[in-house]
């Protein structure tokens, strides 16, 4: 529920993590409406940093859509995103530059999973 709260105050990251827990059922009782209102709501959040022209945000997005998480599935607007991402590292150094080289749902460290890397 925590993780709700955070996502209220306009977290992204904290929107997918607890529409996984709410998917789960982890220290929630499982609720799928309530999973894809939190995850829906961290893609909104990651697509406003993306037109703020935060390549972290705009690589998100790019997972997002290749895994369908909040979004429709869709591998061409994934790649658009991901190529957005690539365009801003170029202007906009991010640790996430240095990981745009693969497939963006093969990327451990993006944090829209319930885990938080770093």
């Amino acid at each position: 529920e925590a993780a709700s709260q955070r996502c209220a105050r306009g977290d992204a990251v904290e929107c997918m993590r607890a529409g996984s827990a709410y998917e789960a059922g982890r220290g929630v009782p499982p609720d799928a409406r309530l999973a894809r209102l939190n995850r829906s709501a961290g893609a909104r959040l990651f697509e406003q940093g993306c037109r703020r022209r935060d390549p972290e945000a705009c690589h998100a997005l790019s997972v997002l859509y290749a895994l369908g998480r909040g979004v429709p599935t869709s591998p061409k607007t994934a790649a658009a995103y991901r190529g957005l991402a690539r365009d801003l590292c170029q202007v906009a150094p991010s640790p996430v530059c240095s990981r745009l080289g693969g497939a963006p749902q093969d990327d451990p460290k993006v944090q829209v999973h319930p885990s938080r890397s770093t």
